[in-house]
């Protein structure tokens, strides 16, 4: 999916298992796809690689549709995390993932009382 790898693998390989790659079932009666996403942890991640290379499919009317599938999404209850194919490769996405979860296990904890 990008030059560095599949999103899933790369994840994977930084201790986060269960993310799939292109998934394309998240939102009920849509068809918008993420890059990668883990259902478990409700966590879909878009990497905006055409928008830097002037795509066609990232015009105005690309970035109107990335907005609603990602508002969508949220709304859905999935946290949706971005970043250019350079940020993910580096690794950005994982202590954000890592924040995610801690404050999922955080609240879950909560709940118990």
């Amino acid at each position: 999916m990008t030059r560095y790898g599949m999103p899933s693998e790369m994840l994977r390989a930084w201790g986060l298992p269960g993310f799939e790659d292109e998934v394309n079932d998240l939102i009920p009666g849509r068809r918008f796809r993420f890059d990668v996403a883990h259902r478990g942890h409700r966590i879909a991640i878009e990497i905006q690689g055409g928008i830097w290379m002037n795509k066609s499919g990232h015009n105005r009317q690309g970035r109107l549709r990335d907005n609603e599938k990602c508002n969508l999404a949220q709304v859905e209850g999935w946290i949706v995390l971005q970043f250019t194919p350079q940020e993910f490769a580096r690794g950005d996405a994982v202590p954000l993932i890592n924040q995610i979860l801690a404050q999922k296990v955080t609240t879950w904890e909560g709940d118990e009382d």
